[in-house]
């Protein structure tokens, strides 16, 4: 939420890995209001464009979409030296037990 950590890094040369949970809004809270039967009042959001985002502050980006990849692909990006922005579809479920 603060994109002066990924100039810091990629200034101090530091390796870091940053993930967006992207659900084009206030999801969580969203998801919270909702299920106690509150009216979702302004919670979506038009997200920048990470990938030129990511470009503008030397940093790497990176789109994991895919479940069955996920594993393999965070581990590779961890391992990676470097300033890393890697984001990430998701979707609260309707309701949680």
């Amino acid at each position: 939420m603060n994109l002066g950590d990924i100039e810091t890094a990629v200034r101090l040369q530091k390796d870091l890995v940053i993930m967006i949970l992207n659900d084009d809004a206030y999801g969580m809270i969203k998801w919270k209001q909702k299920n106690m039967g509150f009216e979702d009042f302004w919670l979506d959001l038009k997200n920048p464009n990470f990938p030129l985002l990511a470009q503008a502050f030397g940093a790497q980006w990176h789109k994991l979409d895919d479940p069955d990849s996920f594993k393999e692909e965070i581990t590779k990006i961890i391992n990676s030296p470097w300033v890393h922005i890697v984001e990430v579809p998701f979707q609260y479920p309707e309701k949680i037990q």
